[in-house]
């Protein structure tokens, strides 16, 4: 399952990386 959400958020960064950012920086908070 992890893999599969890490490939999701690798092509989320590649259409907006402050999208990105924000979701690491989210997950990072949990």
């Amino acid at each position: 399952m992890v893999p599969v959400i890490a490939t999701m958020f690798t092509q989320v960064c590649h259409n907006n990386s402050i999208f990105c950012h924000a979701i690491i920086h989210l997950l990072s908070s949990m």
